[in-house]
């Protein structure tokens, strides 16, 4: 298909010659006949068809491909009211109707519709995209919006990064959820949420700002640290962390603010890339996973349909038999977090009923589940292995008795049926 001139695209008016083979007579004093309107409406679908057409065969790779876009952007937003007013009635001609309207009405009119959100292609994380260096930070694109973004509102200088930092907060939150969602089908919502936290939170985002040498466009008051690293220990290190991490939330709304055309996907993009550094292992673990790959645990047996005894499974095939419990609980007073998630962490303990013990703890562990930490507190009962051996001993006992008790019973019964004989 030919390109039209870029000149063109913004030309959806009706053509001189086609508005005069449509024309019958002039127009009276009662406005122009219905032929000629028919003919205005035909020729601005042709126009309109045109546009679109052109538009689509563009190459985006043209230098004057955003020009062009936002040309056609200004244009539709100008003529946008015009077909409002025409697809409730209220057009020109009505000139009753429309001197009447309340000032309400007409203030309507001349509002100009938000810019729709574009899509954004949010594709899983795969290890081969993982980059070995920081992706290219992006731009902001309006200087009074760049400035906001570092402007803090402890400082005097007008608008500060307040709003732009609840947006991006917004932002943040959901194309992180949505790549997690891709990226790993069959986790659990929990170990979702904590996986977004790991990359949503003040830490998180404030040494993303210190990596990329933010720290030095920061307009602080004089009551935070000056150079802006934070310290080891001292008490005005969570305010600077905190701070650090909102600039950057603002960053980001100010950068698909600043580009209401490709600000959104720019940045879903190098966000994406950003955040798979921070979860890498995690990525190759559930790639490896859906492979079909190396089992995670390594006990696993190979052959085909096989599945090795959970921690859990094998402790009560150890020790258990009727009458004797393994209970799973809570451990207060335990809660801690991941060194180096930093997140929180649940402690489960493992105790036994039976064999002379009431409620006796076998062993504990944290994890970022429960469900993972009963495993590793079973686990860590089946590594005492003095303990399990006299445990152990006294189940084989007990079915050893109970196994000549039912071979003597059999064997009486056995002795009784062959003197009734």
């Amino acid at each position: 298909m030919s390109k039209r001139p870029h000149s063109a695209l913004g030309d959806v008016s009706p053509s001189p010659g086609a508005s005069k083979r449509s024309r019958p007579e002039d127009p009276d004093e009662h406005g122009q006949p219905a032929e000629e309107v028919l003919a205005n409406i035909a020729a601005a679908n042709e126009a309109l068809e045109r546009l679109e057409s052109s538009l689509k065969s563009m190459d985006q790779a043209d230098p004057s491909y955003s020009q062009t876009k936002r040309r056609v952007t200004e244009m539709s937003r100008k003529y946008l009211p015009i077909y409002k007013r025409l697809a409730y009635g209220n057009d020109d001609g009505d000139s009753h109707a429309a001197n009447h309207e309340s000032p309400a009405q007409n203030k309507n009119h001349n509002i100009t519709p938000p810019a729709l959100i574009p899509s954004v292609s949010l594709a899983p994380w795969t290890c081969s995209e993982i980059p070995r260096e920081l992706p290219p930070l992006p731009v902001i694109k309006n200087p009074e919006l760049e400035r906001q973004a570092f402007q803090h509102p402890g400082t005097s200088g007008g608008e500060n990064y307040t709003r732009l930092e609840w947006l991006g907060d917004a932002y943040l939150e959901l194309i992180a959820t949505a790549i997690i969602f891709s990226t790993f089908p069959t986790t659990s919502s929990g170990r979702c949420s904590q996986l977004r936290e790991q990359l949503i939170r003040n830490t998180t985002l404030a040494d993303y700002f210190r990596q990329y040498g933010l720290t030095s466009k920061a307009v602080l008051p004089a009551d935070v640290v000056g150079n802006g690293q934070p310290g080891r220990g001292r008490s005005s290190d969570k305010d600077i962390i905190k701070t650090q991490g909102d600039m950057f939330e603002a960053y980001v709304a100010a950068v698909i603010l600043s580009d209401p055309d490709d600000g959104l996907s720019n940045c879903a993009k190098w966000l994406r890339a950003l955040w798979s550094r921070t979860i890498k292992d995690q990525i190759i673990k559930a790639e490896r996973v859906a492979r079909g790959g190396a089992p995670s645990n390594p006990t696993q047996e190979t052959r085909p349909g096989a599945r090795a005894p959970t921690p859990k499974e094998e402790l009560a095939k150890l020790i258990v038999v009727k009458g004797v419990r393994l209970e799973y609980k809570d451990m207060p007073g335990k809660e801690k977090k991941d060194r180096n998630l930093k997140l929180e962490l649940f402690t489960v303990g493992v105790y036994l009923t039976g064999w002379g013990e009431d409620n006796k703890l076998l062993g504990w562990a944290s994890a970022l589940s429960k469900k993972e930490a009963g495993q590793k507190a079973a686990a860590r009962a089946l590594e005492s292995k003095k303990q399990m051996k006299v445990y152990a001993a006294k189940k084989q006992a007990f079915l050893e008795a109970r196994n000549m008790a039912e071979q003597g019973a059999t064997a009486a019964e056995d002795t009784g049926s062959a003197m009734e004989t």
